[in-house]
């Protein structure tokens, strides 16, 4: 039986908080029995049908289908390339079509840029952002990893590891001082379902790797780790229900084929 969990609509509320995303996250942890029917992904910052079909949308995804074909011309690749570099010189503009970008209709390799538009929001703008513009940025963060991707056995493992990567950066920014809850949201993303399990493990992973490549002070990263290493018990708690659940799962699909 599926479970219907809150929809990206009330994710994307304009005065939805990441408060109130944790309440719905939380209000949605279950054991992983079952497949999570879920929605396209809708970001806060303005609806998937917004400006979709507007010119300036239509010339970057004809850019970056410029960009990745191999026959096109090298000057035809620089205008390409100059159009979509030119995207994040405006930080509003770059969120904009970060969020519109990740249709489920629309391409991997344009889904993927898309996610690279959040990546410089936050690894090159960061400290330029206004207060208002980072929580929307953890809101829509916390939505990738709920419903933003397709169906663990379908979405393609490079979009997965660049949605996780938006996470642990904006982490490493952020946690645990500013995103004291981070760890607990993931708990009650990984009891929504295996998509959803999948990606909080591997943010986990992503985490201490994070830390040590990141220019942190020495007591930021010992604060991290420290905070890491507190979660661990809990974290291979979640490992082990998902192995008895996959291991659950699959006896009983091996007793269904047996006349």
């Amino acid at each position: 039986m599926g479970c219907t969990g809150p929809t990206l609509q009330q994710l994307s509320l304009p005065g939805c908080s990441s408060r109130q995303v944790r309440h719905l996250l939380h209000s949605q942890s279950r054991l992983l029995t079952g497949v999570t029917t879920r929605s396209p992904v809708t970001l806060r910052g303005g609806t998937q049908d917004a400006e979709v079909g507007g010119t300036k949308f239509q010339n970057l995804l004809l850019a970056l289908e410029i960009l990745h074909n191999p026959v096109e011309t090298k000057a035809r690749r620089d205008e390409a390339l100059s159009l979509c570099e030119g995207i994040k010189q405006s930080d509003f503009e770059c969120k904009h079509y970060a969020e519109k970008l990740m249709l489920f209709s629309l391409p991997d390799p344009v889904r993927h840029f898309g996610l690279q538009l959040y990546e410089h929001l936050i690894s090159v703008r960061w400290k330029q952002l206004s207060s208002a513009m980072r929580e929307e940025l953890k809101v829509n963060a916390m939505t990738l990893l709920y419903n933003g991707t397709k169906g663990i056995q379908d979405e393609s493992n490079y979009i997965k590891g660049k949605v996780v990567q938006v996470v642990v950066k904006i982490a490493i920014q952020e946690w645990p001082r500013n995103w004291p809850n981070l760890l607990s949201d993931l708990h009650a993303l990984a009891n929504v379902g295996e998509t959803q399990c999948e990606l909080a493990v591997m943010v986990w992973r992503a985490l201490p790797e994070e830390f040590m490549l990141s220019p942190l002070t020495i007591v930021e990263r010992n604060q991290m780790i420290q905070a890491w290493r507190a979660d661990l018990e809990r974290v291979l708690s979640v490992l082990r229900q998902l192995l008895v659940a996959s291991f659950c799962r699959r006896s009983l699909v091996r007793k269904s084929l047996v006349p």
